[in-house]
């Protein structure tokens, strides 16, 4: 699997934990370490380790595949 399809999911499974209105700011760290493919089984497994940071893993069945850091914020909706 390509690894900004990997990370586009991470992002997606850090709003869902997180809440919707958390922003993705950039990526200061993130290893690729084994490779994924469509048949493979993984789970995503994500750690607040600051108010501005979301450690990540990405564990396949048999090794790590990836893991890294979020840079993230909480956006802010606009009052009426």
């Amino acid at each position: 699997m390509p690894g900004a399809w990997l990370l586009e999911l991470v992002e997606r499974a850090a709003r869902r934990r997180f809440g919707d209105s958390l922003e993705v700011l950039g990526l200061p760290a993130a290893s690729f370490r084994a490779p994924l493919r469509p048949e493979d089984r993984f789970r995503i497994v994500l750690e607040r380790t600051a108010k501005d940071r979301v450690a990540f893993r990405i564990e396949g069945e048999e090794a790590l595949v990836a893991d890294g850091t979020l840079l993230t914020r909480e956006a802010l909706e606009d009052n009426p």
